[in-house]
């Protein structure tokens, strides 16, 4: 009994091995694409540019030091030969600054937008990778059957062809033997190239070849999990809309902004021979404030704050609307789950019945009471309901993938996926 356990428990232990090497391969795999991937590319220069824009006006906040040096020849009235020179240091330091500090929450919004479509973009990537692996899944799916079926087929035309030696059977049997594995050679054919085809997209977007057989059962695990989605507030669609409103209201606070005043502390420090004849070089240091209120400008502002403010209100009437799409998408996706679930069932159980009755109809075959060309066709209905069941089988995975990417986060949920 002891020996038992201990058997279970090694093979239990191997097993989480694997599983563990096959999701951390898919982590690897899922990895490599969205680091080469243009589009990730793009994004990041997207976000490094705003970077920089945030930090030029960031630096508007900081001292302005200028050193002024000049040397002046000309005419005046008093002195036709007028000459000085002059060296000036000069500083100014913004003390209250509310439409600089605005833009720069303006340009921190844009920031966490950016990383938003960054994130985004991963998604969108690994959404595409995970539905094209899919695809090629179901079309590897569709030829195994064939293949399986071609290989009794194959046998069984040999048995005929033996029988027919004996004179068991007649060469009308024989013609319809060869036409079955004839007929399921051309659709292996056709079921080859479109795997091959599917194959061939999925490396020309990932750009490997690598073998993703291993990535089966961690993907369909990680799917099955999308019902248990409930909360569908990390919704790329509702987080993009979120952060309009955001970006609208920082917006409309820095239009406002340009109404307030603005103070600076201006020091200044230099020398002058503008006198020369009189009382020679003058030194000046001047330290004051440098106070601006803005008196007039047309109405100008107020129209813009207006326009900005009625944006501020569109966006908040777009996030409700899009919270109550996503929760209507999640629940038609849902029930699409539960309805392919029902008909995968009753496929498989149709199955069952088709591949007992067959067994019927090979009996009284060879008893005579019924014809190979019989056994053919429940042979025939029986691999087409496989065909039909793989169908409705990666319908379902596509939408459970649909619904994943719709709650939001899907490459993290890809990456700390357990079998």
């Amino acid at each position: 009994m002891k020996i038992k356990k201990l058997k279970k428990t090694i093979f239990l232990f191997l097993i989480s091995l694997n599983c563990f090497a096959d999701a951390e391969g898919l982590r690897q795999y899922l990895g490599g694409i969205i680091n080469r991937h243009p589009n990730l590319a793009e994004q990041n220069l997207n976000k490094s540019s705003q970077e920089d824009i945030l930090k030029s006006k960031k630096e508007k906040l900081w001292p302005e030091i200028n050193l002024r040096a000049a040397s002046v020849k000309g005419y005046s009235t008093l002195n036709k030969d007028a000459e000085y020179s002059e060296v000036t240091l000069s500083l100014q330091q913004p003390l209250y600054a509310p439409s600089r500090g605005a833009d720069i929450d303006v340009e921190e919004q844009e920031i966490l937008y950016q990383k938003f479509l960054t994130a985004t973009t991963i998604d969108d990537i690994a959404y595409t990778t995970i539905e094209l692996m899919l695809d090629v899944y179901q079309k590897n799916d569709h030829t195994n059957i064939l293949e399986e079926s071609i290989k009794t087929t194959s046998k069984n035309l040999s048995a005929t062809k033996k029988r027919k030696q004996l004179g068991e059977l007649t060469q009308s049997e024989i013609d319809l033997s060869d036409a079955q594995y004839l007929s399921q050679k051309t659709l292996l054919n056709i079921r080859q190239n479109e795997r091959f085809q599917s194959k061939q997209s999925l490396e020309q977007y990932t750009g490997t070849e690598e073998n993703i057989s291993n990535y089966k059962d961690i993907i369909f695990s990680l799917l099955k999990e999308a019902k248990n989605i409930k909360n569908i507030e990390k919704s790329a669609k509702i987080n993009q809309a979120k952060l309009n409103v955001n970006k609208n209201i920082k917006m409309y606070d820095a239009t406002k902004s340009k109404h307030l005043p603005s103070l600076s502390l201006i020091a200044r420090h230099g020398y002058n021979d503008r006198y020369r004849n009189s009382i020679g070089v003058e030194e000046e240091t001047v330290l004051g404030l440098s106070l601006n209120i803005p008196i007039y400008n047309g109405g100008s502002i107020s129209t813009a704050s207006t326009a900005q403010y009625k944006k501020v209100l569109a966006s908040r009437v777009k996030l409700k609307q899009t919270k109550n799409n996503v929760q209507n998408e999640q629940k038609v996706l849902l029930a699409q789950i539960d309805s392919l679930n029902q008909s995968i069932f009753l496929t498989k159980q149709t199955i069952k019945s088709l591949t007992k009755a067959l067994k019927g109809i090979k009996k009284k075959q060879r008893t005579g009471d019924s014809s190979k060309l019989e056994v053919y066709n429940q042979e025939a209905k029986i691999i087409e309901f496989k065909h039909r069941r793989i169908n409705l089988l990666y319908q379902l995975k596509q939408i459970q993938l649909r619904l994943l990417y719709l709650g939001g986060g899907l490459y993290a949920r890809l990456t700390n996926a357990k079998k």
